[in-house]
């Protein structure tokens, strides 16, 4: 009997832990630039990256981006990666991988716009005698 054939001649590498634990890294280390928050920007920027044969990531590129700082925010976290070394039956060989990194603002993370509102005002009485009646009021309510 023969034996069975490998499906693919040649591997990629894989994250350590999968795609559970890249997530999980992705989630766990996203800064939302304060650009980003301030002019309420969300979408998706794609990165195309190259994994080393000894698990090294390099050439980062943003191949669509959004801007407003998430281009550079997307290119940190992927810098952050390191995947397992690999070989291909001795062979050294390096994987180009592209992702999607979505930047969505969660009513969490989204600062709460203050209202400030301010009244004042004076009651005088109509006769000038009545000195003692003059009074002023003035109050803040902040939400």
């Amino acid at each position: 009997m023969c034996a069975k054939k490998q499906k693919d001649f040649v591997k990629k590498q894989e994250y350590p832990g999968g795609t559970t634990a890249f997530k999980k890294l992705i989630n766990e280390n996203l800064n939302y630039p304060k650009e980003a928050l301030e002019n309420k920007v969300q979408g998706n920027v794609f990165v195309s990256y190259m994994v080393d044969f000894d698990g090294t990531v390099k050439n980062i590129k943003v191949l669509k981006g959004i801007g407003f700082g998430c281009n550079e925010e997307a290119i940190r976290l992927v810098g952050l990666m390191k995947y397992a070394p690999q070989r291909n039956r001795g062979i050294k060989i390096t994987n180009t991988f592209k992702i999607k990194i979505e930047f969505k603002i969660e009513e969490k993370v989204m600062p709460k716009p203050q209202t400030i509102v301010s009244y004042s005002y004076n009651i005088v009485p109509k006769k000038s005698e009545d000195k003692a009646l003059k009074k002023s009021y003035s109050y803040t309510i902040t939400q």
